[in-house]
């Protein structure tokens, strides 16, 4: 299970897994996390019991923090994913994106990040060509022109960094990643998946508050077909 915090500001989620089996409720876990951002919480099934999940969380409002239950079949087969907002089922946006590792981010430190995309059925033609664009600014709104990153371009190898393209941000702070002519939900059905597809990034930032927008672009007219952003803060390093 997924918790998107939408405040800007660290929530305490509490989640616990119940067994429902032969007519006893039965506590399998109990999770405790501070969500940022994002948040995953995650319990083993033996396949026979139904599972019941509790959610608790600090918010002040029913809409702070929305939770999307994913799971997987007997034959690890991805199942149809559900968002709820407090009780109340809502509906998942077109594209879905999940940023991780922004946190863990150390000052001027080599580090590993990635984004994941879902897309929606029916949200554009298998044919279309699409490509990503990411904006880079820091919080105050300031672009943040000249920063490299590297990731598994087209025939990397995603386990060899060694193989992987590099983008550079522009003056306002952009940069596309993906073939230049783009890809299409043919050439990467990940996308539909209920888990999407994950690109992986290493960079080097400088100490500092950033904000990161991530777009999925229709190439053949440059329009948005779905984005996403995180705000992270990547501290100094602490000395030895």
């Amino acid at each position: 299970m997924e918790a998107l915090n939408t405040t800007g500001a660290p929530i305490r989620v509490t989640v616990r897994f119940y067994a429902l089996l032969d007519g006893e409720r039965r506590l399998l876990d109990e999770q405790v996390e501070m969500v940022d951002v994002h948040a995953f919480f995650s319990q083993r099934t033996f396949g026979r019991e139904h599972l019941e999940v509790e959610v608790e969380h600090a918010g002040d409002g029913e809409a702070d923090v929305l939770f999307t239950v994913q799971g997987r079949n007997k034959l690890r087969q991805g199942l149809a994913e559900a968002t709820y907002r407090h009780s109340e089922l809502v509906e998942l946006t077109p594209v879905m994106f999940v940023f991780g590792g922004f946190n863990q981010l150390t000052a001027d430190t080599p580090g590993l990040v990635f984004v994941r995309v879902r897309v929606g059925e029916n949200v554009v033609s298998p044919t279309t060509p699409l490509r990503y664009r990411v904006t880079l600014t820091e919080c105050d709104g300031d672009p943040v022109a000249g920063q490299s990153f590297t990731y598994p371009g087209p025939g990397a190898d995603p386990t060899d960094p060694t193989t992987w393209s590099t983008i550079t941000t522009d003056a306002n702070g952009q940069a596309f990643f993906g073939p230049p002519a783009g890809f299409t939900l043919n050439d990467l059905p990940e996308l539909l998946e209920p888990l999407g597809a994950t690109t992986p990034f290493i960079g080097a930032l400088p100490a500092g508050c950033y904000f990161l927008r991530v777009e999925l672009i229709n190439v053949s007219d440059m329009t948005v077909v779905g984005q996403g952003a995180v705000r992270f803060v990547v501290p100094m390093a602490v000395g030895p």
